[in-house]
């Protein structure tokens, strides 16, 4: 039914009502396929739904961006923090007890780790920082799978908004 309601409002040119059609079909889709039992396509389209809004909201892909760049950066200094190689020079950021630590000195770590974080997130990283230790570098990893899979949808829905 809400295909047909979009085809007429489409037909009429009423993109806004088309919007709203669509978005109420995938709604429908996510819920019937929940109350069926497949849990695969449920998660799916509740995934699609958070993330992009079904594939027509870029501001949710950027704002997704932020949360995973902000997130990695968060669990850096707990699990074995960066590394900085400076011609000889070694620098090791990273937050041992926040609690005895200097709240400039926390600053400067999480300034150096965001950094870090957005590099390894638009996968542009050149190497003179490293993660520290193997849950660093299992975070940076997924950090960079999702950088990747993020990116593409944001093409995907910026794309899909010009046709």
């Amino acid at each position: 039914m809400y295909s047909q309601l979009r085809d007429l409002y489409d037909a009429n040119a009423m993109p806004s009502r088309v919007h709203r059609y669509y978005l109420r079909e995938q709604d429908l889709r996510r819920r019937y396929a929940r109350e069926r039992g497949r849990y695969g396509r449920a998660l799916y389209l509740e995934g699609s739904r958070w993330v992009m809004r079904y594939g027509t909201s870029p501001w949710r892909i950027l704002a997704t961006s932020a949360i995973v760049i902000a997130l990695s950066a968060a669990l850096y200094p707990t699990t074995g923090g960066i590394r900085e190689v400076a011609g000889e020079r070694t620098i090791t950021y990273r937050i041992e007890d926040p609690q005895v630590s200097p709240s400039t000195y926390q600053i400067g770590v999480f300034r150096e780790i965001l950094y870090f974080s957005v590099v390894t997130f638009s996968s542009l990283g050149d190497g003179d920082i490293q993660p520290v230790g193997g849950y660093a570098r299992l975070i940076v990893s997924v950090e960079t799978l999702l950088g990747t899979l993020l990116m593409a949808l944001l093409i995907f829905v910026l794309t899909r908004q010009l046709c």
